[in-house]
């Protein structure tokens, strides 16, 4: 190997000395995304929002392109994530109510509804409001229902 020597430092010693540079750069960069946010501010599971009670709003429902309007009415109950209650549609006329399960992670639930079809059911709850949608598709029914809708709490 050849070295050369500029202003009394050799090149190849300063060449080892860049690398060692940006090798420690490296290895403190790596340190702090492995350690440098461990704080105790997170990854831990969120904590479930209440949403016990009851929660009336309006609903609109396409069944296989036809829109329909509807009240609705949730009244849930809820042990730590789990929920469960009861939906009503048309809630001071003739309408149907059904069963729902499942879970709330943070503000967030999914879930189903059990009536006469199990409908996939998902809100999320901001303050004293809980919006949502919820999908039901039948291909042997020949049904293709979906729905939003925005409840506050009574």
């Amino acid at each position: 190997m050849m070295f050369a020597i500029k202003h009394g430092v050799c090149s190849f010693d300063r060449m080892k000395g860049n690398r060692m540079k940006r090798l420690s750069l490296l290895l403190l960069a790596a340190a702090f995304g492995l350690f440098g946010c461990g704080g105790g501010g997170g990854g831990g599971p969120l904590l479930p929002v209440n949403v016990e009670g009851k929660w009336i709003g309006p609903m609109d429902h396409d069944i296989n392109g036809n829109l329909v309007h509807y009240e609705v009415a949730f009244v849930l109950f809820q042990e730590e994530s789990h929920v469960t209650g009861t939906m009503i549609l048309e809630y001071e006329a003739n309408g149907h109510a059904g069963r729902i399960d499942g879970q709330m992670h943070g503000n967030h639930f999914t879930g189903y509804r059990i009536a006469r079809h199990i409908v996939d059911i998902e809100f999320t709850v901001n303050g004293d409001t809980l919006a949502g949608t919820f999908t039901f598709v039948s291909e042997e029914e020949n049904l293709d229902e979906h729905a939003t809708f925005v409840c506050t709490r009574q």
